[in-house]
């Protein structure tokens, strides 16, 4: 069961690697930048914008230090909000009981996958199953994503 657990994790690994890779360089290639839209901007304070957002590195050192603030869950600065986070948007967005919430959401969903994972072996049978989506009735936002993994 373990075993089967680490190697789905280690195959999620290389998966959000090529989708984060992608989405980088697909914005990069898109015509115009982040600026663009607005007003003309003078060209001192244009530095001092692609400074702060660091993009007046090369692709490359976009690349590696975009990468190392995800490995820290850092979404770095917000183009639409100037002097936020994304962070601090996305703190900000959720209700006060949710940010309590998500820590228990996190263990639940750490049962939850690894029971899901568990589930999904041929000899749990139909019994198992059952068991598995009845545990899970009073909480379906989190045992609807389990069972259908299971599934």
């Amino acid at each position: 069961m373990l075993k089967f657990f680490l190697s789905r994790l280690l195959q999620a690994v290389p998966v959000l690697l090529v989708v984060v890779t992608a989405t980088f360089f697909l914005v990069r290639a898109a015509p115009g930048g982040p600026f663009d839209a607005e007003k003309a901007v003078p060209p001192e304070v244009l530095k001092a914008l692609e400074a702060n957002y660091r993009l007046d590195l090369p692709v490359w050192q976009q690349y590696t230090r975009y990468l190392g603030d995800l490995a820290q869950g850092e979404f770095g600065p917000s183009f639409r909000y100037p002097g936020r986070s994304v962070n601090e948007l996305i703190m900000a967005g959720l209700p006060a009981p949710a940010h309590g919430a998500m820590e228990e959401r996190r263990g639940d969903s750490a049962i939850g996958v690894g029971a899901g994972g568990h589930v999904a072996q041929p000899e749990a049978g139909e019994i198992g199953r059952t068991v598995f989506l009845a545990d899970h009735v009073d909480d379906p936002g989190v045992g609807l994503g389990d069972v259908v993994e299971a599934r």
